[in-house]
């Protein structure tokens, strides 16, 4: 009969996040401070996490499709594969 509380189960570091996705069963954002991407599992621990090599675009966030992650940085497209 649904939901009818809920509680926090985990919290990410503290960085300037952009919008998170969910892909391959994990979180991922952006810390839109020092331009890297993070991924978290479900106890929100960090899975990965890597520089982007440039300065996040303002209001990124990732995508993901055909087993790749994507993330604009500054003037190109940075592809991550999850294979």
């Amino acid at each position: 009969s649904g939901f009818t509380s809920f509680y926090v189960q985990w919290r990410g570091p503290d960085f300037w996040s952009g919008p998170p996705i969910i892909s391959a069963g994990l979180v991922w954002t952006i810390d839109l401070d020092n331009s890297t991407l993070y991924a978290f599992d479900q106890s929100g621990k960090v899975a990965f996490k890597d520089g982007l090599g440039g300065a996040a675009n303002h209001f990124a966030t990732p995508s993901s499709g055909h087993e790749h992650i994507f993330v604009s940085v500054s003037n190109r497209i940075v592809s991550y594969s999850l294979g």
